[in-house]
């Protein structure tokens, strides 16, 4: 009688399991790119980073159907690393002149023995011939050009306070400030650091702190919630920062050159996750 239940049972599960096999999604993933100097091949199964300076950073969102993600191959010049769904890329060497052309990072995504192979190639331009940046260059509006690199799970976007409309928080990361974000061995923030808010309808926008007036990592700007202004206590300069775009305020000094604050960008990819870049 107990093999007469037991053999349909054991029928019964086998089957489940099969099915169940059969409707697990296939494993595959997508490439999604948070800067304009990245771009993703049709299918998202690969991605080109188009280089103009060094020392630079890149990050790549990736999703999909896997378990984990394997570089085949490391080089020297450029550190990788994964973590929330991102993969960051960092040029950060000096190739030599048979390097300097490009480079192709070839990636495994795997699951349950599974795997899809992917790469992502760096296309080096002339800044990248072995020559490193100048920090004192400025870039197209006259602000120097400096590595800023931020990224943010949920739980640290909500303890840094961001998920409140006109909130703000400051991240330095050589004074290690805030106190509640742990930052990361290639995380970067601006000259003076940078301020990320959010503006009245929930969206995210990222400034430099520095005055665009200034350019002085140690002249940085006091962010004014209540009156939704950002102040240089040197040139007094005012900067709309939530209802506009950095742009300065009427009859200051950033005003009759015409400058605004430096913006930086906000991507945001799975999670919910934010990253801020160049």
């Amino acid at each position: 009688m107990e093999k007469r239940i037991f053999l349909p049972l054991l029928m019964i599960c086998l089957l489940a399991c099969a099915c169940s096999k059969q409707n697990e999604e296939p494993l595959a993933y997508v490439l999604m790119a948070f800067s304009g100097d990245i771009a993703v091949s049709g299918d998202g199964r690969s991605a080109l980073i188009k280089c103009d300076d060094l020392p630079h950073s890149y990050d790549i969102n990736i999703t999909g159907n896997f378990d984990r993600i394997e570089f085949d191959k490391r080089i020297s010049w450029i550190s990788v690393s994964f973590v929330a769904s991102v993969i960051h890329i960092e040029i950060q060497g000096n190739p030599s002149e048979s390097q300097a052309r490009q480079a192709v990072l070839e990636f495994t995504v795997v699951r349950d023995g599974d795997s899809v192979s992917g790469s992502i190639s760096v296309n080096q331009r002339e800044a990248l011939s072995g020559k490193p940046v100048d920090p004192e260059k400025p870039d197209d509006g006259g602000f120097p050009v400096c590595p800023v690199s931020l990224d943010f799970n949920a739980s640290e976007w909500e303890a840094c306070g961001l998920t409140q409309s006109f909130a703000h928080c400051i991240f330095n990361k050589d004074k290690a400030l805030p106190s509640c974000y742990s930052f990361r061995d290639y995380h970067a923030t601006g000259l003076g650091g940078v301020v990320v808010l959010t503006t009245f309808d929930g969206q995210p926008k990222a400034y430099d702190v520095a005055c665009p007036v200034e350019c002085d990592s140690e002249v940085t700007v006091t962010v004014e919630a209540m009156i939704l202004v950002a102040r240089c206590p040197v040139c007094g300069s005012c900067f709309d920062l939530f209802l506009g775009d950095g742009t300065p305020r009427q009859n200051c000094e950033a005003a009759r050159r015409g400058i605004s604050m430096k913006r930086y960008t906000v991507g945001h990819g799975a999670g919910p996750y934010y990253h801020v870049s160049r």
